[in-house]
Formats: structure tokens, C-alpha cells, sequence
């Protein structure tokens, strides 16, 4: 486990929460939910800044799918192909995806799949 550390940033101290498992469930919740929103706008802001494609799969402890990509790799989030690959490698085929529930360059909100 990471121990807290410490960090002057203009003349104040700035502490660093060390990267360990959070025991709490509703923490642990509200930690997943607020660092995937977090990637996923760093993805679309790596897509902006750059013109570069960019693809997100994330899948939580519970099962659920949840996915980001630009405009032009969209398709390949609702092939079944993928879904089934998807399906099929994590969590022992408990994880739900459903073809067509995707986030797009186009659309900012996140979407379960």
C-alpha cells in the first residue's frame, strides 16, 4: 500500500492520496464513477487536441460495459463481434453488452452497455 506523500505547491503543502483498494462500497462507487468520467473526458479531449481515434472500454466490478470512442471507431463498438469478444473475456460471460450502447466523439455523456 502507497503511503500518503507530501508536495509544496507554492509555498503550500498538497497531499497525495496513495493508490490502494477502497474497502467502502459507496466509496468505492463514487470513486469509480468520478475517475471514469475523468478518463473519458481525457479521451475526448486527447481526440480534440490531436485529431487522433480513440477508443475507452472500461468494465466495473458489477459487470457492466462502459464505453467512449470517437466518431470513426464507433462501428467497431457495435459489431457483434466485438460484443461477443468482449462478453466473452471478462468476468466469465457476466458481463452484459448490448450492440448500439456506445458513447461517441458526438455524444459526451457516458452510456452503460
Amino acid at each position: 500500500m502507497a503511503e500518503n506523500t507530501e508536495k509544496k505547491q507554492n509555498g503550500k503543502k498538497d497531499r497525495r492520496v496513495g493508490i490502494h483498494y477502497i474497502n467502502n462500497n459507496d466509496s468505492r462507487s463514487t470513486t469509480f464513477s468520478k475517475r471514469k468520467r475523468g478518463l473519458f473526458k481525457k479521451a475526448n479531449e486527447i481526440e480534440t487536441l490531436t485529431g487522433c481515434e480513440v477508443i475507452v472500454i472500461i468494465a466495473s466490478p458489477k459487470g457492466h460495459v462502459f464505453t467512449y470512442a470517437s466518431q470513426t471507431l464507433a462501428p467497431v463498438l457495435s459489431n457483434p463481434a466485438f460484443t461477443e469478444l468482449v462478453t466473452a473475456n471478462l468476468t466469465k460471460g457476466s458481463v452484459q453488452m448490448q450492440a448500439g450502447n456506445i458513447n461517441t466523439g458526438d455524444n459526451k455523456e457516458e452510456n452503460k452497455t
